[in-house]
Formats: structure tokens, C-alpha cells, sequence
């Protein structure tokens, strides 16, 4: 696809039912490589409340029936205190922690990705109340910790589940 064809909007969806498993399966096969047919059953739908998921769709040719296709994909949950995810995270700050951040190969480098984490983290400062924002990537992606890094993301000692020595995971203070 010509970059200069790509046109696409951020949208927020609901994070529960038919309409987060309709936007996210469309992404399914760019995730699958990295974690593994398995997925499906580490995917919890419906997502926690206080979750916020939100969608780039490529606005630029819709299908049949007016639908657009799915490019890019964030959610931002929050940190419950004694949730298993908070786990070694500090008391007394309001934590939230991105999921599901995934673009598609022709949409990278073109600011879906960029666009979609910016709009995450203002929504989680401004509807979650969030003072800091973490997530959590593999090793072996690079370009993923090169992305948060850019953005601003500090690493971290690990938290919640993420003691695998695989995981890297990162902060944000917002």
C-alpha cells in the first residue's frame, strides 16, 4: 500500500462483548508469531472495567458493508491495589498498564502506533486518573522497546506476572 494512501482514525470501542473480540481478531495474526496460538485462552474477554480500548481503523477503503479495517489496536487498564498485576508496584499511586498495543506491518512508521499511544495515555490520565502508566514487552522485541523508549518509557524492575526473564517492562509517569 502507498504511504500516501493510508488514511486512518484512532476510535474508542467498547472493551466488552461482541465488539472488542470483533476489532481484535482482526489483529490476532499480527500477534500470533510472538505469543503462540495460546492467545486466545490468555485473552480475557470480557476485558476488566476501567479498561479503555482503542482502535485505528484504515479509513481509506471500507468494505461492502461500510466497515473499515483494523490497523492498530491499545488498551489501558487500571492497576487495581492487591491486584495480581500490581504486584511489586509502590502503594499509594495510581498505576495503569497498556495491552494489546499492536499495529499492523504496513501501518508501521506511519504514526498509528505513536497516535494510538499518545491518545491511550491522555485517556488514562484524564478518565482513569492515572499518575503513572507501565507496560511490558518481550526481550527479543526490539523495536517494541525502542517505540516505548522513544515515547518516553523508562525500564523498570518487573511487576505483576512478568518474571519471566523474557519480559522487560517499562514506565511512564504522566
Amino acid at each position: 500500500m502507498d504511504d500516501s494512501a493510508q488514511e486512518f482514525r484512532i476510535k474508542r470501542v467498547s472493551h466488552q462483548g461482541p465488539e472488542a473480540e470483533y476489532w481484535l481478531s482482526q489483529l490476532n495474526e499480527y500477534v500470533l508469531p510472538f505469543f503462540g496460538r495460546d492467545i486466545k485462552q490468555r485473552r480475557k474477554f470480557p476485558l476488566p472495567d476501567d479498561t479503555i480500548l482503542l482502535i485505528a481503523e484504515d479509513i481509506s477503503q471500507p468494505d461492502i458493508d461500510g466497515k473499515h479495517r483494523a490497523v492498530g489496536s491499545v488498551a489501558i487498564k487500571k492497576l487495581l491495589p492487591g491486584d495480581e498485576q500490581s504486584e511489586g508496584l509502590p502503594d499509594g499511586t495510581r498505576y495503569g498498564e497498556i495491552k494489546r498495543m499492536v499495529v499492523t506491518k504496513e501501518y508501521r512508521g506511519t504514526g498509528v502506533a505513536a497516535k494510538l499511544l499518545e491518545t491511550a495515555e491522555d485517556a488514562g490520565k484524564t478518565e482513569l486518573g492515572l499518575q503513572c502508566i507501565v507496560v511490558e514487552t518481550l526481550r527479543t522485541l526490539k523495536p517494541a522497546r525502542r517505540f516505548y523508549e522513544k515515547a518516553g518509557y523508562k525500564e523498570r524492575s518487573t511487576f505483576g506476572v512478568y518474571h519471566e526473564e523474557d519480559s522487560v517492562c517499562y514506565e511512564k509517569w504522566v
